[in-house]
């Protein structure tokens, strides 16, 4: 449920933007900002493609939400491959990409803030 959440979040921000929801706005970062780290990689993935997009559709208002932003995803950054304890059984080349994957956008979502 909390990867499908982020997903709605992750969309709202992506297709809707800062000008249809700025009431909501505040609300859409702290969620994004609280499932950054959390154990599971998919919702960890799905958070950190939602700040990525946040950044590139805030404008002016991201300068305030940055530093958290940045911090949060370091810290993301930092959990180490296998802390997480899957439902199913999976195979470990499975694991390694996803684990991968989730990487790749913590970086990128720090990329698109840096830009």
């Amino acid at each position: 449920m909390h990867k499908f959440g982020i997903f709605v979040i992750d969309d709202m921000i992506e297709y809707l933007g800062i000008e249809l929801i700025p009431d909501k706005w505040p609300h859409l970062c702290e969620a994004l900002l609280r499932f950054a780290c959390h154990k599971s990689i998919a919702v960890r993935q799905a958070a950190a493609y939602g700040i990525g997009v946040l950044s590139e559709k805030s404008h002016q208002v991201f300068n305030q939400l940055a530093p958290k932003c940045i911090s949060r995803l370091f810290e993301a950054l930092q959990i180490p491959q296998g802390t997480e304890k899957p439902k199913v059984d999976l195979k470990i080349s499975f694991k390694l990409k996803v684990y991968g994957h989730c990487r790749d956008n913590i970086v990128s979502a720090m990329g698109k803030i840096i830009r």
